[in-house]
C-alpha cells in the first residue's frame, strides 16, 4: 500500500553554479505545489541544500548534493540523490520536477524497486526525442503512474495517463507586484529573463530600434556572440533600455510592474514548448504580446494580449491605448478563475 498523503516534489539535480537555483521552473513550481496541496497532503520540497534558501527547513527533504556545474563529471551526484530519494520515499508518492529526465530514466532502471507512486512533470518532448532517450524511457516507463504536462501533444508522446495543466497554476499568491496605473508605466514593452536566440530577442530589438516606443530588455545572455549583437543593436537606440545580467526575483517583478506589456517573440524550440514566463507575466497583470505559436495559443483564445505572425508586421499603436489594455486586464481576471479547475484537476490526478 502507498501512503498518498505524503508527496515528495523532487529536483534530483539541484543545479547551483553560484548559490542559486538556475532552472527557471523549479522554485516557482515548488511554491505552487506547496500552496495547492497544503490542505490535501504533506508535501516535502525535495532537493539539495540550496532549497533551504527558498523554503523553511521543516518543509524540505534534503538530498545529499547540489550539482555545481552542468558537466558530466557532476552526474554522479544526481544518481546518489535519486538513490537516497527512492529509499526514503518507499510507500509514498514522488513527483519529479522536469529536470534531467534521461538521467532519471537511468536511475529508475538501476535503483528503483517499484515501491512508490511516481509522477513526472514534462513541458516538452525532449526526453523521448532521440533513439537513445526513447529506448531508455521504454525500459523505465513502467515505473511511472502518470505524466503532468501542458498540452495533449506532450502527453500523447509519453503514452502514459496524463494530466494537462498550465506550467504555473494561479493560487492567489502568485501575484505580488505593486499595481502602477497605465499612464505611469515607465516602459511600453519589456523582455525579461534569460535572453537567447530562440526567444527572438534580436529580432525584437531590431524592430523597436529608433522608434518612439520605450522597450526594456533585461536578463543574462545565452552567449557572448548574442550579447555582442544585442549591444551593437542597442548602442544608439535611446528608446531601448538594455540591462544585461542576472535578474533577481525582486527585480523581475519590479520590471514587470513598470511595463505595459511583455513581449514573447518565441521562435525555434520555444515555439513548441510551454513557458513559465508567460504565466508569471499574466499573474502579475501584464498582458502578453507574442508571436503566434503553440506555446502562446491560449493568449489568443482567452483574449489576454495580442498575437502576431511576424514582429516585423506588428504595429505597437494597435495595443498602446488604455482601452485595449484595460480589456486585456479584465480578461486576465476571468482567465485566472479557470485555474481553480486546474488546481482541482491536479489534486485529483496525483491523489487518485
Amino acid at each position: 500500500m502507498v501512503d498518498k498523503n505524503i508527496i515528495f516534489l523532487a529536483d534530483i539535480r539541484s543545479l547551483t553554479p553560484d548559490g542559486k537555483i538556475k532552472t527557471g521552473h523549479c522554485v516557482p513550481v515548488a511554491r505552487m505545489y506547496k500552496e495547492i496541496f497544503k490542505d490535501e497532503a504533506t508535501l516535502l520540497i525535495t532537493g539539495g541544500s540550496v532549497y533551504h534558501n527558498y523554503f523553511p527547513l521543516q518543509d524540505c527533504f534534503t538530498l545529499p548534493y547540489n550539482e555545481l556545474t552542468a558537466d558530466l563529471s557532476e552526474k554522479w551526484k544526481t544518481f546518489k540523490n535519486c538513490w537516497k530519494l527512492f529509499k526514503k520515499a518507499e510507500g509514498k508518492t514522488i513527483v519529479f520536477q522536469s529536470i534531467s529526465p534521461v538521467t532519471l530514466f537511468l536511475c529508475i532502471i538501476l535503483f528503483y524497486q517499484k515501491k512508490s507512486r511516481i509522477f513526472l512533470i514534462q513541458y516538452n518532448t525532449f526526453a523521448v526525442s532521440t533513439h537513445l532517450n526513447h529506448f531508455l524511457y521504454k525500459i523505465a516507463k513502467g515505473a511511472f503512474d502518470g505524466l503532468i504536462c501542458p498540452n495533449d501533444y506532450v502527453g500523447q508522446k509519453f503514452k502514459l495517463p496524463y494530466c494537462v495543466v498550465p506550467d504555473y497554476i494561479y493560487t492567489g499568491n502568485n501575484s505580488i507586484i505593486k499595481n502602477i496605473k497605465y499612464i505611469n508605466k515607465q516602459y511600453d514593452f519589456c523582455i525579461i529573463g534569460r535572453l537567447n536566440k530562440d526567444k527572438g530577442v534580436i529580432e525584437a530589438a531590431r524592430h523597436f530600434t529608433g522608434k518612439q516606443y520605450k522597450l526594456l530588455i533585461a536578463g543574462s545572455v545565452q552567449s557572448q556572440s548574442l550579447q555582442n549583437e544585442l549591444l551593437s543593436i542597442c548602442r544608439n537606440a535611446d528608446n531601448i533600455d538594455l540591462r544585461i545580467g542576472y535578474v533577481s526575483d525582486e527585480m523581475y517583478l519590479q520590471y514587470l510592474s513598470l511595463s505595459r506589456y511583455a513581449i514573447l517573440n518565441y521562435m525555434g524550440e520555444y515555439s513548441d514548448r510551454s513557458s513559465g514566463v508567460v504565466f508569471d507575466t499574466l499573474f502579475n497583470d501584464v498582458p502578453v504580446i507574442g508571436r503566434r505559436c503553440r506555446a502562446l495559443e491560449f493568449i489568443e483564445q482567452n483574449d489576454i494580449g495580442y498575437i502576431y505572425d511576424s514582429i516585423n508586421k506588428f504595429n505597437p499603436d494597435m495595443v498602446l491605448n488604455e482601452t485595449f489594455h484595460s480589456k486585456c486586464l479584465c480578461n486576465i481576471i476571468e482567465y485566472r478563475k479557470k485555474h481553480k479547475f486546474y488546481k482541482k484537476k491536479l489534486i485529483n490526478f496525483i491523489l487518485q
